[in-house]
């Protein structure tokens, strides 16, 4: 359920890239390809794109990741699960789709301008496949240039087949093409967030809608006009007219009272953030944030511009809670001269401690001074680890003011030479 608070508004990742191995045949023309023959196929398939040559130029399939950098003839997977097979215009490829499984297709072709203005759109909706059924389609090279300026004047629409039978368009758009609208809404702030990433749709494409219920509530179905239409968190549909969805949710959550709002997470100095970057959450929901200093630095303090509550701005990790407005945070990270304590954590009485200092360290030895005692004890000589970080965890034996400190050492023609000692580090534990 914490993930499920966290309401992460990052655009899905489209690029879960296929296989992809670029032929000779585009290449040979050396234009930057146009993208702007799109190709939209959802079911139970595989994809072959050959050349006009013969040659192989992409293969699309489940379980492919390689791909080629120079073209990029496809960004894999839509957020609706369609394969989305781009064609540049400036050559010519034979398109395989090969069932993998019993059910049907759908297929959709689009066309666009130079301007990536839509102009033309087949839907073939519904295709029934058997597993190894095949169907092609053929597509001309249209364009010779890179400004367009020699073009092919009446360019043929690719014919689909399914062996020898030709399968005609369910529906055919050109010039003028209809669109529809997905309206989004709750039927509670308080128990859920629902959205979607494009608001217009053309007619007969796939759209797909998300609702997520906060912390202690649950999500009951995406509704249009008092019927229930589907009980999935993601709901994906084919749209043919404007629609109006409504996310049901039970219950209310204890955050979410004055919205939504982005945490920007930047970094001043030699260190990184360990995790996302840039998110939203809902107010007063903590969200932990942990800062990682380089080999050689340590974590200073966190400072904000925006109201926020930060749990501990001097610890490496630890929580923030937004209140009435965006925020934007800043790990600060300075460089060591001496070895030092870079950072700490503490959970109840485990205190997890991070050391660095030296590049050439072999290790460290690190001390401890309990409440109450005159003098520091060793506590252990750990090795430097292969990433350059080491860490020790110490379990508190009561509530107080633990002082730390450590010094590295090194190897010099097998004698054990050791720096000076670190600042002291002090580290409170809460009854």
């Amino acid at each position: 359920m914490k993930k499920a608070i966290r309401i992460v508004f990052l655009t899905i990742l489209i690029c879960l890239v296929t296989g992809l191995r670029q032929g000779t045949t585009a290449k040979a023309y050396g234009y930057f390809p146009s993208n702007t023959r799109k190709l939209y196929i959802s079911g139970p398939v595989e994809i072959l794109v050959t050349a006009s040559d013969g040659s192989l130029v992409a293969k699309y399939k489940e379980d492919a990741s390689a791909r080629d950098n120079e073209y990029l003839l496809s960004y894999g997977k839509s957020d609706t699960g369609e394969w989305r097979v781009y064609l540049p215009q400036d050559a010519g490829y034979h398109v395989e789709i090969t069932a993998t499984g019993d059910g049907t297709i759908d297929i959709s072709f689009q066309r666009e301008d130079k301007d990536y203005n839509l102009y033309y759109l087949a839907h073939y909706h519904d295709i029934d496949v058997k597993k190894g059924d095949v169907l092609t389609m053929d597509y001309e090279q249209e364009f010779f240039s890179r400004d367009y300026s020699e073009k092919i004047e009446k360019p043929v629409d690719p014919v689909l087949k399914k062996g020898k039978k030709t399968i005609s368009p369910t529906a055919e758009y050109k010039d003028d093409i209809p669109e529809c609208t997905v309206d989004v809404s709750t039927n509670n702030k308080l128990g859920g967030s629902a959205w979607n990433y494009d608001s217009r749709y053309p007619i007969g494409m796939h759209a797909v809608v998300y609702a997520i219920p906060y912390e202690d509530c649950s999500f009951t179905g995406w509704y249009e006009d008092g019927k229930l239409v589907s009980t999935e968190n993601t709901y994906t549909f084919r749209i043919e007219s404007d629609r109006k969805l409504v996310a049901h949710f039970e219950g209310e959550t204890a955050y979410g009272r004055n919205g939504i709002f982005r945490i920007k997470i930047e970094t001043e100095g030699d260190g990184d953030i360990l995790g996302d970057e840039d998110t939203y959450a809902l107010d007063m929901y903590p969200v932990e944030i942990t800062a990682v200093p380089w080999v050689g630095c340590e974590f200073v303090k966190w400072e904000a511009t925006g109201d926020c509550i930060i749990e501990d701005e001097y610890s490496f990790s630890t929580t923030v809670k937004t209140t009435t407005e965006n925020i934007t945070l800043k790990a600060v990270f300075r460089t060591l001269e001496d070895p030092d304590i870079l950072a700490y954590k503490t959970e109840g009485k485990n205190i997890h401690i991070l050391v660095g200092g030296y590049e050439d360290a072999v290790g460290y030895r690190i001390y401890v001074k309990a409440p109450g005692s005159k003098k520091y004890k060793k506590l252990t000589t750990i090795k430097k680890s292969a990433d350059g970080y080491t860490s020790y965890d110490y379990e508190a034996s009561k509530a107080g003011t633990y002082k730390f400190k450590i010094k590295a050492y090194k190897k010099v023609k097998k004698k054990t030479v050791w720096s000076k000692y670190s600042e002291v580090v002090k580290i409170k534990i809460k009854k």
